[in-house]
């Protein structure tokens, strides 16, 4: 069994390995009939196939070469994009953009009126409303939220094609710990650096920092380190506190669940206490952080 540890609820449940972290159509997209297309589910049971072997050497500590490395960066690469927090964050910039390109034109009068002209023409303006009453509006996002299609979120898979050079190039080396377990969660592959390398302007140049570590779990006492360094073949010891550590990291960076294989009480703790957290993204320069409203992404729009 697995225990799921939902850290907005603080719901604890046991299921099935194969019945966890599952939804039905959760990438699949729709043809003009309206049926599901499933071609990246399918490439991605692909890819998950193919990181079999070089996860079966990677428990026992045999870091894997050629074909089978690159197999398995291909699978931590997707698991990095796939994630639901690389898909929210893919939607509020979509959000934000969209606000942003609505609040340029409402500014603007002129470009406002040929806006309003083309919606009526449309027929997609049910009822008048004036610039100054939509500026207001906008410009108040206590007012309001903005909710994104799911599938218009499916673009964050792309950014596995950019990770997979860099996670076959870099070090790999096996963490195993012995008095502590270890977790997983919804965003298992986590990324850090060296505050210090961090640039005001131009951020810490992401998985090409000298000083990234990429982490992920491999099993309840395995974990995959990650680095700009040589490889580190067989498993290596960590202690109790670093172990640890990774499970917070997880706790961070988990956009709703946690995973472990047992009921532990400092597992749910742990999770309700990093409940606010997890990935955030800035779109300075777009629209500013403080008028932007609540933005959701939703498995399908509905009409309001």
């Amino acid at each position: 069994m697995v225990w799921t540890y939902d850290v907005k609820s603080g719901r604890v449940a046991p299921s099935l390995p194969t019945e966890t972290g599952s939804e039905t159509n959760f990438y699949s997209t729709l043809d003009e009939n309206g049926q599901h297309v499933d071609v990246i589910e399918t490439w991605l049971s692909e890819v998950e196939d193919k990181a079999a072997n070089p996860y079966a050497k990677l428990l026992r500590g045999e870091i894997p070469s050629g074909q089978e490395r690159a197999d398995f960066a291909t699978y931590l690469a997707s698991l990095y994009a796939r994630s639901p927090a690389m898909r929210r964050l893919n939607g509020q910039v979509l959000a934000s953009g969209m606000l942003a390109k609505v609040k340029a034109v409402t500014e603007d009068p002129e470009a406002f009126e040929e806006a309003r002209r083309a919606l009526e023409a449309e027929g997609k303006l049910e009822s008048p409303i004036s610039r100054e009453e939509l500026l207001a509006f906008i410009s108040d996002p206590s007012k309001y939220t903005l909710d994104v299609d799911r599938t218009a979120t499916l673009p964050a898979l792309l950014l596995s094609d950019r990770l997979q050079g860099p996670f076959f190039e870099m070090g790999w080396m096996v963490l195993g710990s012995n008095n502590q377990h270890i977790i997983t969660c919804d965003s298992p592959v986590c990324r850090a650096a060296d505050p210090r390398t961090i640039d005001p302007l131009c951020g810490d140049a992401g998985f090409a920092n000298p000083t990234v570590q990429v982490t992920a779990p491999l099993s309840s006492n395995r974990c995959l380190y990650m680095g700009w360094r040589d490889d580190v073949p067989g498993v290596t010891p960590v202690p109790k506190e670093e172990a640890r550590m990774l499970n917070r990291q997880r706790a961070h960076y988990a956009e709703r669940f946690l995973y472990a294989d047992r009921l532990d009480s400092g597992i749910k703790r742990l999770g309700q206490k990093h409940a606010e957290h997890g990935h955030r993204v800035s779109v300075s320069g777009m629209i500013n952080d403080a008028e932007l409203p609540a933005i959701q992404v939703v498995r399908k729009l509905k009409p309001s």
